[in-house]
This record gives structure tokens, C-alpha cells and sequence, in this order.
């Protein structure tokens, strides 16, 4: 796929072209493996450091980044990405301590008696 788990965009993420704001988990269509908000609303902060050319000199199966940097990683685009930025293949930076409405985490709940809506899970938190 082009973007996480969908072909898809506008049917299940906030970008650009549909969005001037973030909106909670759930609002649009999971993607085709039943996941929401995977691409699009905000970005995902990832553990890797950012690093311009590493996937030029990484190992070419599950390279991890490099061991350090000023810059992470965040992927998935925004509601204020262009369609392109949300591709999984897309990669921007950002220091660590950077704070703003496009940038975020996403929760992962196990499948077994998981609640059935982003809702119903903030309300068991």
C-alpha cells in the first residue's frame, strides 16, 4: 500500500486536502487491515534518530537508525501534510523536544478484548 494499510487517502486520514485540524482517533474509515488514523491528523513520533543518507549505508532488513542524533524521526504526515508526506515510505524530523498540533504518538491496543471504539477506549483509561 501506499499509505498505512490503504490506497485511499481522503477515506481514512486527515491531510491537506481534506483538513485544517486534528480530530480524534476513529472519525474517518479504518484502512484495510482494520487500523485507524495510521496515516494523516498527526504525525507519529519514532524512536529512530534521523539521519539524511542512512538508508544508504543501513542493513537493507529492519534497519533500526543511527545510534544517535539531534533529530527523530516521525512518519505518517498530518492534517497539515500534502498527500505525498503520509506516504509510508516518508520520513520528516524533528528535534525531540519540538511540540506542536501535528505532531503525536499513536496507541496500539492488543486484539483481545480490545474496546470497539477509540471512545470506549479513553473511557476505560
Amino acid at each position: 500500500y501506499k499509505f498505512s494499510g490503504s490506497k485511499n487517502l481522503a477515506d481514512t486520514a486527515w491531510y491537506k486536502s481534506n483538513e485544517t485540524k486534528t480530530h480524534e482517533t476513529g472519525d474517518k474509515k479504518p484502512n484495510e487491515i482494520g487500523l485507524c488514523d495510521m496515516s494523516g491528523n498527526v504525525y507519529e513520533w519514532c524512536n529512530d534518530w534521523y539521519q539524511d543518507n542512512y538508508y544508504s549505508v543501513s542493513p537493507s532488513e529492519n534497519p533500526r537508525g543511527p545510534e544517535s542524533g539531534s533529530l527523530r524521526v516521525c512518519r505518517g504526515g498530518s492534517y497539515y501534510s500534502l498527500a505525498a508526506s503520509c506516504r509510508t515510505s516518508f520520513r520528516n524530523f524533528f528535534p525531540p523536544d519540538a511540540r506542536s498540533s501535528i505532531l503525536g504518538f499513536r496507541v496500539i491496543l492488543p486484539a483481545s478484548g480490545a474496546p470497539k471504539s477509540a471512545k470506549e477506549a479513553v473511557e476505560e483509561f
